[in-house]
């Protein structure tokens, strides 16, 4: 990542407890690394660093999960369904999510995080059709141009959707920033010296 030396220097400097989501592990070892894709964890789980405190969403079983790692993990129970409203009863966080990033960071909210930066949640229209399409970019780390398996409309719908759960969770008091420049620009706030 171009901004790989800054993110570290960010974390550094601000002393960040990590919360890292599926293959991201090329940027940095998260302090707490979530999965919530079955079929993601199954093709990329196994760059989850020892030191990292796993959390595993309900999809991924015992079974699942004993394919890249042995030691102990966390579940996080939640509902992720469309017009529920984000709210946290008992263990299970609720709402609508769509991405196990945007769980992130209602996860990190529960968790206590007062001030919660994210880096890499570019959006899947981020990069344009043709930069994708002759793979000078990409959607995700797992590869070059469409690594998603939707239309370029499809995508479109999709950052819609995440900007809305975005906009809600802010809406309800999760106070948050991302720090690389993304498509989601209402939450846009680069902090970092880049």
């Amino acid at each position: 990542s171009i901004y790989k030396d800054s993110i570290l220097s960010f974390i550094k400097k601000n002393k960040a407890l990590t919360l890292g989501v599926n293959r991201m592990t090329g940027s940095i070892d998260p302090a707490y690394h979530l999965w919530t894709n079955r079929k993601r964890w199954g093709k990329y789980g196994s760059c989850v660093n020892n030191d990292s405190k796993l959390i595993l969403g309900p999809s991924i079983t015992s079974k699942h999960a004993k394919k890249h790692y042995g030691g102990e993990y966390d579940r996080i129970d939640y509902v992720d369904k469309k017009g529920t409203p984000f709210e946290f009863k008992g263990e299970q966080i609720c709402g609508y999510f769509r991405t196990a990033g945007v769980l992130a960071i209602a996860l990190a909210h529960v968790m206590g995080a007062k001030n919660i930066f994210i880096v890499g949640m570019d959006g899947y229209t981020f990069h344009d059709k043709k930069a994708l399409k002759r793979k000078k970019a990409n959607h995700h780390c797992y590869g070059s141009g469409y690594t998603d398996d939707a239309s370029w409309d499809d995508c479109i719908k999709k950052d819609n959707i995440v900007y809305d759960n975005l906009k809600t969770l802010y809406n309800s008091g999760i106070k948050f920033n991302i720090l690389t420049p993304t498509v989601f620009d209402k939450f846009y706030e680069n902090k970092m010296e880049i």
